[in-house]
């Protein structure tokens, strides 16, 4: 090898400007003249790495087959190890050692190989060149200056056609996404301020034809009039001096919408100064609604605050008070400054008059250990001096505020004057306790008064059994002619006389006894006609002076029943005794009974004279008999009758209704639960 032959490769090389393949043929030329070896050859290594992929192969002037085949099969694979000198020479019958590769093919067998590797601009291997003879040979030092020129001329194509083909991708994503987006890219000619290039979507966007914007004045004119002179002449500005703009301005759109746009400007200068600007227009309107939206919230929000009662307080991250709205003051009566940068806990060291009524100490603790705790509350109420010897009534709620990652911010919460609220709870607390006292003094007398009469009935009673007695034995003159009529007739009237004060005696004895819960149900079985036949028989008589009939209709099967009989009988007694009281000459008188559903029902009615409605719901009060001068009122009886009944009946378990109607009659119910008839036969006990 002569330096007159690379001299000559080299001006082979340097002749062909044209990249590509009519670079890697003179490459090829320039090589095999520089070289002088048979074989010459270009390959291209993988973006990975794992291949190679013959691109120019010759042998003694003929092409060679092009392929591609794996690093480690290649003759130079250590010069794609990390940190290899990058080139490689070897001597050999390198046609049996490495047959895979075709560098060691056509002709004869190789014998010498000499390869280096071509790198891009930041030293990325990107292939390599190599020769190859028959003949083994030392490598010169003006082979290898050759190579490295060869590499170097042949590197920085592949760069360049890498580098080319990685911006085409990169415009063509770029004008992809552009035209996808809301996103409008421009080009501005200086200092015609024309439009040179908008991107399609702007029709989309503003309603105006692209070819549209490229006119005259076409951007001044469509800037909203409001912020026309205030945008061109800030763009204006700062383009004079050389800087990038970012900036929001209204544009009016082809069906007069207003289009809220962000504009962001390049300005590109030569030589001369500012000579083109290029940017991206952006739509920003539902951004600006939004933002609209929210300054209305916002004021909205301030608004309801400034109106309302209520203020609002914040903490830090220390439980310090950090903040407090401006009502606080007309709220509390306390200055926020007093407040602002302490803690519950130093206030109470300093003896803050936080205590009264409605908090104690106590409470004051469990606050504290909540706020520690960063835990939320609601209505925690507290009193603060009024300044006229009574307290402000404050109520506060709190929630804790964290940030993204969950640390721990404070506090913000709100408040309330509840001062008037308070005060009335207090005072229906002090009245409901003044009820209460009343209430039990008022039992008590009751229960006095029950005890009172109970006793009383009882020391009458044994005096009044004397007269009976003894007014009885006169009038049948059982010890001898008394020497009158007159004598008999009185003693008679002694004796009814005396026989209705005893009845009277024993309503009150069996009402105070009921009153005072000492009276106790002796239950038994009996059969109910029974007991209705004996009622009947007692004022069978008074029936028959009165003209009145008496019916009983009583079922032959119906069960006995398990209850208190002379209970029972007193209701009966009762009801039939008003009955005959308020039912004229003529008139009937009924009693019935019958197992209805799950009840008893027993039912005593009149064709009397009636109770007007108003005065139902009065009768079984004690000592009642009416509430207005009717014609059914009588001077007899203490109005006790109906209150003992519906005691009576109430004691069993039943109820007791009334329904009547003036000029018509009286029809009164009594229920009885059904149990007291399967007791009575034996299916059920009754406590």
């Amino acid at each position: 090898m002569t330096y007159r032959t690379v001299d000559l490769a080299i001006t082979l090389l340097s002749a062909e400007t044209r990249p590509g393949t009519f670079l890697l043929e003179a490459a090829v030329k320039a090589l095999a003249i520089g070289s002088q070896c048979c074989g010459v050859g270009i390959a291209l290594l993988s973006p990975d790495g794992k291949t190679i992929e013959l691109v120019a192969h010759t042998v003694n002037g003929a092409d060679q087959p092009l392929s591609k085949f794996a690093v480690e099969d290649s003759v130079c694979a250590a010069l794609y190890q990390p940190k290899a000198e990058g080139h490689c020479e070897l001597i050999g019958n390198l046609s049996e050692q490495f047959p895979a590769d075709p560098a060691t093919k056509g002709g004869d067998a190789v014998g010498f190989y000499y390869a280096q590797v071509f790198h891009d601009g930041i030293g990325r291997p990107l292939g390599h060149v190599f020769v190859s003879d028959n003949q083994p040979r030392q490598t010169e030092d003006v082979l290898r200056a050759f190579f490295r020129i060869v590499c170097q001329r042949i590197g920085a194509d592949c760069d360049r056609d890498r580098l080319r083909e990685q911006l085409g991708k990169s415009e063509e994503r770029s004008r992809r996404l552009v035209a996808t987006t809301d996103v409008i890219a421009w080009e501005m000619d200086l200092p015609s301020w024309q439009f040179t290039y908008v991107s399609p979507q702007v029709e989309k966007l503003f309603g105006y034809p692209q070819d549209e914007w490229y006119a005259e004045n076409f951007w001044t004119e469509k800037v909203h009039a409001e912020d026309r002179d205030w945008a061109v002449d800030y763009c204006m500005a700062l383009t004079a001096r050389s800087q990038d703009h970012d900036f929001e301005y209204r544009m009016i759109a082809k069906d007069g919408r207003v289009v809220w746009v962000r504009d962001i400007v390049t300005v590109h200068c030569d030589d001369d100064g500012p000579s083109l600007l290029s940017g991206y227009l952006i739509d920003i309107s539902t951004q600006k609604e939004t933002e609209e939206a929210l300054a209305k919230s916002e004021q909205r929000f301030r608004d309801f605050a400034e109106a309302a009662t209520d203020w609002f307080w914040e903490m830090d991250e220390k439980l310090r008070f950090s903040y407090f709205s401006e009502r606080f003051f007309e709220a509390s009566g306390v200055q926020p400054v007093y407040l602002l940068g302490k803690t519950r806990n130093e206030l109470l060291a300093e003896n803050d008059t936080v205590l009264g009524g409605t908090t104690t100490v106590t409470d004051w603790e469990h606050h504290i250990a909540t706020l520690e705790a960063h835990q939320p509350f609601q209505d925690f109420c507290h009193p603060r001096p009024d300044g006229n010897g009574g307290y402000h009534y404050l109520s506060i709620s709190g929630k804790p505020v964290f940030d993204e990652m969950g640390k721990f911010k404070g506090y913000r919460g709100s408040g309330a004057n509840i001062t008037e609220k308070v005060r009335t709870e207090m005072a229906l607390r002090e009245s409901e306790a003044q009820l209460r006292l009343q209430s039990e003094r008022a039992e008590e007398a009751s229960r006095a008064k029950s005890e009172f009469l109970a006793n009383m009935s009882h020391e009458i009673r044994t005096p009044l059994n004397a007269i009976l007695g003894f007014s009885d034995s006169m009038h049948q003159q059982i010890l001898g002619p008394l020497g009158s009529d007159k004598y008999i007739e009185y003693a008679a009237a002694i004796h009814s006389s005396g026989q209705h004060l005893l009845e009277l005696v024993n309503d009150v004895l069996d009402l105070s006894k009921i009153e005072a819960g000492r009276f106790t149900l002796s239950r038994s079985s009996f059969l109910l006609s029974d007991v209705v036949d004996s009622c009947l028989q007692i004022i069978r008589e008074r029936a028959a002076s009165a003209g009145i009939r008496l019916v009983e209709e009583i079922p032959e099967d119906l069960l006995p029943v398990f209850a208190d009989e002379r209970a029972i009988k007193q209701v009966l007694l009762n009801l039939l005794s008003n009955s005959l009281k308020y039912t004229e000459e003529g008139g009937d008188v009924k009693v019935v009974a019958a197992a209805d559903g799950a009840d008893l029902r027993i039912t005593v009615s009149d064709t009397g004279i009636g109770i007007p409605e108003s005065e139902i719901s009065y009768l079984t009060e004690a000592f009642v008999q009416g509430r207005s001068d009717q014609a059914y009122l009588t001077n007899e009886g203490t109005g006790l009758g109906l209150a003992i009944t519906d005691s009576f009946v109430k004691m069993h378990g039943g109820t007791l209704s009334i329904d009547s109607t003036v000029g018509v009659g009286t029809s009164v119910d009594i229920y009885l639960p059904k149990a007291l008839l399967d007791a009575a036969s034996g299916n059920l006990s009754i406590a």
